[in-house]
């Protein structure tokens, strides 16, 4: 519970509310409200400490994940928006933070598109180095389905990943 009560208030005050202030358009204040009224409802004694009936703990977890989802669906708002003023096939690191700062960013691009070899060059000008961190295979499957087989196919795929409990 307190795991997840760090993580949805960390993600509505340090990203989904900075980058929207930032770089979104209409401030989205039913939501936030909406988002921050479900952590609020998880404060109480007996709902953060866990100490609870399970019920009740499962209620509070719902609570934590509708949060999370809301942020999460803001911070994609403000990204879309971010995404729109880039230009088609370059790339665009986002600072969730009003200063400044400098730290490695990590890019997955395709092969044929790799700037791997030259420098990246930003919007001002100035360029950073790249570094060729290798090639990664990203087939998981290359399988042939009949047209009944694929829903029951994709229901057990999460994520990139064969679920066999299934």
């Amino acid at each position: 519970v307190r795991q997840a009560a760090g993580r949805v208030e960390r993600l509505l005050e340090r990203v989904a509310e900075p980058l929207f202030a930032l770089h979104g358009d209409v401030w989205p204040e039913r939501l936030l409200d909406l988002a921050w009224r479900r952590v609020v409802e998880n404060s109480a004694h007996d709902s953060i400490c866990a100490c609870s009936a399970e019920a009740t703990m499962a209620q509070v977890q719902v609570r934590f994940a509708e949060a999370e989802q809301i942020a999460r669906g803001v911070t994609e708002r403000a990204l879309a928006a971010i995404g729109r003023r880039v230009a088609e096939g370059a790339f665009v690191a986002v600072n969730p933070s009003p200063t400044a700062r400098t730290d490695l960013v990590e890019l997955e691009v395709l092969a044929a598109d790799s700037p791997v070899g030259a420098p990246l060059v930003a919007p001002d000008g100035s360029s950073a180095p790249t570094q060729d961190l290798g090639v990664v295979e990203r087939v998981v499957d290359d399988v042939a389905l009949e047209a009944g087989e694929v829903v029951p196919y994709l229901r057990r795929r999460m994520h990139a990943r064969e679920l066999y409990t299934y």
